[in-house]
């Protein structure tokens, strides 16, 4: 995604039209946007192989709502995207902003390895299929990152980190850790022996009809995801229990 010319405002309206092509979509279409040959698909994940000195890239296509929205139900006002006031269901973005986010970093760095999961919001039953299919596999990444966090300017974790990749994390973004619940790398991470954070990307109450997308703090976790890709990391952050 080239914003050089445009700055930040072209950043935020390429991510608000990424954001808003995957949110219209139902899961498979998800899924089908992102295939490719190269891809191992399972019945609720896809995986895409990558350059094994950057993390692997956590996403998940699913949402807690029974249908997505229709494209002029989501409506953008400055840097706030919500969906039509009135509508019993949620926006979504939990986690279609962590998917379009990852669409754009494909166009960048197309060599970076992800991992698209169904069913996180059901016991992160696509993660369990993924860490049992995959796991010797995923374990060649020297980390995990999930983009499925609300908030901004922060990492999440599960309790599968090290002080070293805090730091880490922490002197190339200048974000700090919160602890956090549950998601797909808390079944990844002791699985692949590997430390996990989940990077806050800008939405705000998930799971209800009044979630809302910051774009600006979407701009800002994307630009923390450029300086993350830009490393290369030649060790892995191993966890031990």
């Amino acid at each position: 995604m080239d914003t050089k010319d445009g700055g930040v405002g072209a950043m935020v309206d390429a991510i608000y039209e990424a954001f808003v092509q995957f949110a219209v979509m139902e899961v498979r279409e998800v899924f089908e946007a992102f295939r490719s040959d190269r891809d191992a698909v399972g019945e609720l994940y896809l995986y895409r192989m990558g350059d094994v000195t950057k993390p692997l890239v956590v996403v998940h296509a699913d949402t807690v709502f029974c249908r997505p929205p229709k494209r002029q139900e989501v409506e953008r006002e400055g840097m706030i995207v919500r969906r039509r006031l009135g509508s019993k269901e949620g926006l979504g973005a939990d986690d279609r902003l962590g998917v379009a986010l990852l669409w754009l970093l494909l166009k960048e760095f197309p060599q970076t390895a992800f991992l698209i999961t169904d069913k996180e919001e059901q016991h992160q039953e696509g993660a369990l299929a993924a860490a049992r299919d995959l796991g010797d596999e995923l374990a060649r990444y020297p980390f995990l990152l999930q983009l499925d966090r609300r908030g901004t300017q922060h990492f999440a974790h599960y309790g599968h980190v090290t002080s070293e990749f805090m730091q880490a994390l922490g002197d190339i973004t200048g974000f700090d850790f919160e602890k956090g619940s549950c998601t797909d790398i808390t079944v990844l991470c002791p699985r692949v022996r590997r430390c996990g954070a989940n990077m806050a990307i800008g939405y705000y109450k998930p799971h209800t009809a009044e979630e809302y997308v910051n774009l600006e703090h979407a701009g800002i976790a994307y630009e923390a995801l450029r300086k993350i890709m830009s490393k290369e990391f030649h060790e892995p952050f191993v966890w031990r229990d």
